[in-house]
């Protein structure tokens, strides 16, 4: 399919078709998508790289989304900041605060909770009085979405968009094989992976003592890390 053809279903939706693109690196598997190299006429009309931060950034990919109307990304988080520009039609965003997190039932980077209109609280329960924060984009927005915060994106129209992520941590922290933004940082990556392995041998003590060491484990984290509330 010519990107030609490509668009034009995606406007006119024939027999209800919806389509979604994202733009991938020259080498997908390997290379972050790029589009000051890959589109460059493209790039030359808009002025993302201004909007960089002036020190301690490092571009990282810039990405094309072009969806049919209402189609609806899952709710997740990246893990650099990235800037969300709208080029055509409205895009709605709803964006959680990292302490959220527990609250969105994740499976790896991604929420369980599909519909954000309607939550199943006897599923979720938790999701019950969580605050998220609305907006609609027009051509012409920039949304700033900074990394941890976890978002949910609805095409309400036939919409191209581009996000722009940078590094803010230095680079030996992120996943070198990572070309989408969103695997967790090395050292984060570490302790979900030893989390889940010391879950799976606590599995095998009675419920008194699965608690009680959960309680230990928080309490350590909050000592070790200087953080509190972590319950």
């Amino acid at each position: 399919m010519g990107f030609h053809d490509f668009l034009t279903r995606c406007v006119e939706e024939t027999d209800g078709q919806k389509f979604y693109l994202r733009s991938l690196g020259d080498r997908p598997r390997k290379d972050p998508a790029n589009i000051f190299t890959q589109l460059p006429d493209l790039a030359s009309d808009l002025d993302l790289l201004s909007y960089l931060p002036p020190t301690g950034a490092d571009l990282f990919s810039s990405v094309l989304r072009v969806t049919s109307s209402d189609l609806q990304i899952w709710t997740h988080y990246d893990v650099m900041d990235n800037y969300l520009v709208q080029i055509q039609g409205r895009k709605r965003v709803i964006l959680f605060a990292p302490s959220e997190t527990k609250n969105l039932y994740l499976v790896g980077d991604k929420s369980q909770v599909h519909d954000l209109n309607n939550p199943d609280y006897s599923k979720f329960p938790r999701m019950e009085g969580v605050e998220g924060y609305e907006t609609t984009l027009v051509p012409g927005d920039m949304l700033f979405i900074p990394a941890l915060w976890h978002h949910n994106c609805r095409s309400i129209d036939f919409s191209i968009s581009i996000n722009t992520f940078w590094k803010y941590l230095p680079s030996e922290e992120y996943d070198r094989k990572d070309v989408y933004g969103n695997a967790d940082p090395v050292v984060g990556a570490k302790l979900l992976k030893a989390v889940d392995a010391a879950c799976e041998d606590l599995s095998r003590l009675p419920e008194d003592h699965r608690l009680f060491f959960a309680q230990r484990a928080i309490s350590l984290l909050e000592s070790k890390l200087k953080l509190s509330n972590l319950q």
